[in-house]
C-alpha cells in the first residue's frame, strides 16, 4: 500500500497501480476504502477507464470521497 501511495505522490502513477492493486486485493474490509481510493487516483492519473470501478469500490467500502468521485 505505502509503496503505491509513495509512487503516486512522487508523480509516478503508472508505477503506483500494481502495488495499489495488490494492496486492494489483500486489504481487510476496514482498509479497502483507502486502498481503492488511491488506486482510483492512480488510474485516473494514467487515464485508465477502470478508475471509475476503483472509486465505486472505495464508495462501497465506506470511503466518503470515493462516493463523491464515483458520482462524477
Amino acid at each position: 500500500f505505502y509503496q503505491g501511495v509513495a509512487w503516486l505522490l512522487s508523480g509516478s502513477p503508472q508505477r503506483a497501480v500494481a502495488p495499489l492493486q495488490r494492496a486492494l486485493d489483500a486489504a481487510p474490509p476496514p482498509l479497502r476504502g483507502d486502498a481503492a481510493w488511491y488506486l482510483g487516483l492512480a488510474l485516473l492519473d494514467t487515464r485508465t477507464p477502470e478508475a471509475a470501478a476503483a472509486f465505486t469500490a472505495a464508495c462501497e467500502a465506506g470511503h466518503r470521497r470515493g462516493c463523491q468521485a464515483a458520482r462524477h
